[in-house]
């Protein structure tokens, strides 16, 4: 039995997985039962993320907030650690970045950096303005990883 949470159905009948694709595909698709909390303020999402309300076993409607991780702001020796990795990160690199301070710290001091790529399981708000700024673009990708693209399977949102 898998338990998720997703968005509203469409008018066709399909809700979005939302920031959960990430284990919550999986789960749906080995699963015998699905239980599904129909949550106005899941997001929707593009992508492999959308199951079709035949497939729950049962329905649950909540509105409740999604979980949201408040950051800290940087410590010094974090900010100086993260000038330290970009400085070996050279333009056109394919990034593997995680969650936390140093990832943050790290990715703030990449704004000068041009043609970065990014292939990673999770990631911050800290990319946001890489990508925004066009410092983040994927065209020197490897043609196996689809240039261009930015590949993720979870994203942690902060709040402050």
């Amino acid at each position: 039995m898998a338990i998720i949470q997703v968005s509203p159905p469409d008018k066709h009948g399909y809700c979005s997985l939302g920031i959960s694709v990430d284990v919550t595909k999986a789960a749906t698709e080995m699963a015998r039962n699905i239980i599904a909390q129909i949550n106005p303020q899941m997001p929707r999402t593009h992508g492999d993320s959308l199951i079709h309300v035949s497939k729950f076993s049962g329905i649950t409607e909540v509105d409740t907030p999604i979980h949201e991780v408040i950051p800290s702001p940087p410590t010094d020796i974090e900010l100086e650690i993260g000038k330290n990795v970009a400085s070996i990160i050279d333009d056109r690199a394919t990034l593997q970045m995680g969650i936390g301070s140093i990832p943050d710290a790290t990715m703030a001091s990449l704004m000068n950096h041009k043609d970065l790529g990014v292939h990673t399981e999770m990631f911050s708000d800290g990319l946001l303005p890489l990508i925004e700024k066009g410092v983040i673009t994927g065209k020197y990708k490897r043609k196996t990883y689809r240039s261009y693209r930015v590949r993720i399977s979870c994203r942690i949102k902060k709040t402050l």
